[in-house]
Formats: structure tokens, sequence, C-alpha cells
């Protein structure tokens, strides 16, 4: 069975989808601490535990072998056929009756729509991980192919609208924000105090 260095399968033996290590994570489900015994070159993978052996399959040998460079120990999680190598990381494992070959990357098609792209990835690639920048905030981009994308459909895309603020404190307020300039204000005791003194000065001038 071959290798392939640029394999995009997520199906068993071949790459980990993120989702799939999430999951093996979890509790109640069986974890079997054992210990990995042989990788051979075409791939298959001889591991054992207590009352257990098994031989299982691994497209990319060389990268296991690597990762037990520290030591074989490991734990098997036979829900999600998980191989969770101590110190290394964890590997998406196969039965040896259920190998099937690398497959390339997939690609999108010119005139796929986004969620037949996906609906594609499924079924030949067994999934697909979307980058994190650029995911759809509507799901009018599912029915968008490449060409006839409308802005917007890209989070970020669509600009916040801008808000000018004041560049320091003391900066007069309509040459900064826009905003007509402030009016200042009198207090009642301060007017009360102003027309006090101008019937005094009224008086005093009479």
């Amino acid at each position: 069975m071959s290798q392939n260095r640029s394999c995009g399968s997520y199906g068993p033996g071949h790459l980990m989808h993120w989702i799939q290590g999430k999951k093996s994570h979890e509790d109640g489900q069986p974890i079997i601490k054992v210990k990995v015994v042989a990788v051979h070159d075409d791939g298959r993978v001889e591991i054992e535990g207590d009352d257990l052996k098994l031989t299982l399959w691994y497209h990319d040998p060389d990268r296991l072998r690597s990762a037990l460079i520290f030591g074989g120990r490991a734990e098997w999680k036979p829900k999600y056929h998980v191989l969770y190598v101590i110190s290394s990381g964890s590997f998406n494992l196969a039965t040896v009756d259920k190998v099937e070959p690398c497959v390339l990357a997939i690609r999108r098609r010119p005139t796929e729509t986004t969620r037949q792209f996906i609906g594609r990835a499924m079924r030949e690639n067994h999934g697909y991980t979307v980058p994190q920048t650029g995911w759809p905030t509507s799901m009018s981009y599912l029915t968008a192919t490449p060409g006839n994308r409308s802005p917007g459909t890209w989070l970020g895309s669509t600009p916040l609208p801008l808000r000018r603020r004041r560049c320091c404190r003391n900066s007069p307020r309509g040459s900064v924000t826009g905003l007509p300039p402030r009016t200042p204000k009198t207090s009642s005791a301060n007017a009360e105090g102003n027309k006090r003194t101008d019937r005094r000065h009224r008086s005093e001038g009479t």
C-alpha cells in the first residue's frame, strides 16, 4: 500500500481530523495502555497490552517511528481508532481490513458551490477542515461559486463604520470629531451673581 506525504484523506489510517482528536480526549470511553512493539515499512503497526495484541495500519510509518523516539508507551482508544503516543501526540490508525490508499488533498472546482465542495470532500476524503480565516458569516456563501461571491460573506470583509475620536483631551471639539463646538454652560449661581453686579453698577452710575 502506497504512502503519500501529501495525503489529504481523513479516513482511518490517515490524517487526524481535529474533531476526531478532540473527541478522543473525552471522558467515558475505553482507554487501553499499550506498547508499540513494531512499525513496518508497509505501514503495519503492532501494539500490545494486557490481554491485547493488535496489528493496525498507518499511512506514514516514518512519522510514527519519529514519534516513538522517546519510547513506545501509548494509549489505544478504540472508540475513535486513535493511538495516543505519550509525549508525541495522537495518530489515526486503521484496522488491516479497512486499509485504503492515500488520496491527494482535495481542491475546489471552479463551478462548485461551497456546499457541493464540502459534500464531495466528505465522500472522497472522509472530511475537510475549513481554515479559521475566511469562514463564511452567512449561508449565502454555501451556494456561491468562487466567481460570484458577494461582498460581506467572509468574516471581517464588511468594514465597520468609522468612529472618530478626540486625539487629546485639550483639542477643540469641532476640529477633531467633526461635531459642533460645545457651547460653554453658565451655572445658575454665576448667572445670579452677574445680575447683582449689573444692578450695583447701574445704581452707582445714577
